[in-house]
């Protein structure tokens, strides 16, 4: 928390840097809870996410920027919080394969097959574009 605190530029109340001892103290002193945390085996960071897959967090980047997965990011800098059941999803394992296989997320975003990932329906027709006849 300290450090996402101080790459925020954020200050204690006497404008000192944070500490991990220091942020302990502000929220004993004003009663703040940690809150429920998940378990760590059901919330990966992005280091963690991209290793599970056995993909490079440029690749991991990839299929966040094409919607296969979502982030939880609590604030700017802070970690990333990527659900488990995200990279256990077959349409998840799909791109990471092609990912392995190729050193490249299919074009599209999605493997064949994988098209209800974006909302498609495999097979149905293209919706004709204004002025197209």
């Amino acid at each position: 928390m300290a450090r996402v605190l101080n790459m925020q530029g954020t200050t204690t109340p006497g404008n000192l840097p944070w500490s991990a001892s220091r942020a302990m103290s502000f929220r004993h002193q004003h009663q703040i809870t940690l809150g429920d945390r998940p378990s760590p085996s059901e919330v990966l960071t992005q280091t963690e996410a991209a290793q599970y897959l056995g993909v490079s967090r440029n690749g991991l980047l990839g299929m966040e920027r094409i919607g296969a997965i979502t982030r939880n990011q609590v604030a700017a800098f802070a970690p990333w919080r990527v659900e488990r059941k995200q990279l256990d999803s077959e349409e998840v394992q799909a791109l990471a394969r092609a990912l392995k296989a190729s050193g490249r997320l299919p074009r599209g975003g999605c493997p064949q097959g994988q098209l209800s990932l974006l909302g498609e329906k495999q097979g149905s027709p293209t919706t004709p574009r204004k002025g197209a006849s």
